[in-house]
């Protein structure tokens, strides 16, 4: 899985269409549901990718209830916003604002135990997503958009230096440790940009 994540970010995406197939036969036969879950959801993201949204919506269905079964808040929260982003892609904005809105508004609620479900990456896609989609509905209110997505990137500049503080003794660290945070940097990174920049056509790619 963190090979499949890895070729996202990189924008391979033949080499992750077959990691991600090898991953759910592993997890099904294996009976790992929460991986099997996070498998959907990076399926749906590689859909989303190919401008592909009917298997998008399959697959990201299927991470939804995965996760809705193991009662995890954390990727509920991450589908539902690849979900949001799936809406956005095939022009059902107000479709993808109902989606956002009980999670914006849950992340925004100082609610410390609701907050216990979010990390600082999800948070960030959430706004910059949330942001995109009111600017495609030409909501006036949207004249800072460009303050809030530049706060965003901002707070996610300062979570990677205290991410790289934290790594300093990484060549003392397992290489196997050392690769999965590597990974998930990655996929972060192509995350956010998702998020924040425009949806390439059928055509093209983001690099």
């Amino acid at each position: 899985l963190e090979q499949a994540t890895t070729y996202l970010a990189l924008n391979l995406l033949p080499e992750a269409a077959l990691a991600l197939d090898r991953a759910v036969r592993l997890f099904s036969e294996s009976g790992q549901q929460y991986e099997l879950g996070q498998a959907h959801y990076f399926i749906g993201l590689l859909a989303l990718r190919r401008n592909d949204p009917g298997a998008a919506a399959i697959a990201l269905a299927q991470a939804a209830t995965q996760f809705a079964s193991l009662a995890n808040t954390y990727w509920q929260h991450r589908v539902a916003i690849a979900q949001a982003g799936l809406s956005m892609q095939i022009g059902k904005l107000d479709a993808a604002l109902q989606l956002l809105a009980p999670l914006l508004e849950e992340v925004t609620s100082g609610d410390l135990a609701a907050l216990q479900t979010w990390d600082l990456p999800t948070r960030i896609e959430l706004k910059l997503l949330a942001i995109r989609v009111q600017l495609q509905r030409g909501d006036p209110a949207r004249g800072d958009a460009a303050d809030e997505i530049a706060h965003a990137v901002t707070e996610c500049g300062h979570q990677r230096e205290r991410d790289s503080d934290q790594d300093m003794p990484l060549a003392r660290r397992p290489s196997s440790r050392v690769t999965s945070r590597l990974a998930s940097r990655r996929a972060m990174s192509w995350r956010l940009s998702c998020s924040c920049l425009p949806r390439a056509s059928a055509s093209s790619t983001l690099t």
